[in-house]
Parts: structure tokens; sequence; C-alpha cells
């Protein structure tokens, strides 16, 4: 499973994608793609119209595979990977 943060939504769902992120998720298409919910709610924050943020969210939940809730053990695990990867 890969679950992208903001940066990385934003550098695959813009008009103009980054094509290092875009090469990396074509490698990667056959993992199941997923957002955290505060994900989301910092990308549809960007767009001022509800007909936009409307637009997008659909756009952005046909290419992921769902939107993760952000719970207890979602707060803990990221904390603790977010550790991990500081000790690396």
């Amino acid at each position: 499973m890969l679950c992208f943060d903001n940066s990385v939504v934003a550098k695959f769902a813009r008009s103009d994608p980054d094509e290092n992120v875009v090469s990396y998720l074509e490698r990667n298409a056959s993992e199941p793609w997923v957002i955290p919910a505060t994900v989301l709610f910092e990308y549809l924050q960007y767009y001022s119209s509800q007909s936009a943020v409307h637009e997008q969210h659909h756009a952005l939940t046909q290419r992921i595979e769902r939107v993760l809730p952000l719970n207890e053990a979602v707060a803990v695990e990221a904390v603790l990977l977010g550790q991990k990867l500081t000790q690396q």
C-alpha cells in the first residue's frame, strides 16, 4: 500500500504533474494508493468554488483506492513511522 502525503498528491493531481512522481507511481501501479482524510482536506481546501471542490474530489478518488480515516491508531503509527524515518 502506498499512502500519499499532500506534497505527493499535489504533484500528481495537478494539471502539469511532476514527471518523477508520475514515473514512480507508474512503476508502483500494482500497489493500492490511499490518502489520509487530512490530506484530502488539505488538498481540497485549495479550491475556492463548490463545483471545483466536487470535481477535484471526484477526480482524486477515481485515482486512489480509498481515503483513510484519522483515528488514534493512525496517529500513533504516523509518529512511529516518522521516528523511524528520521533515524535513517
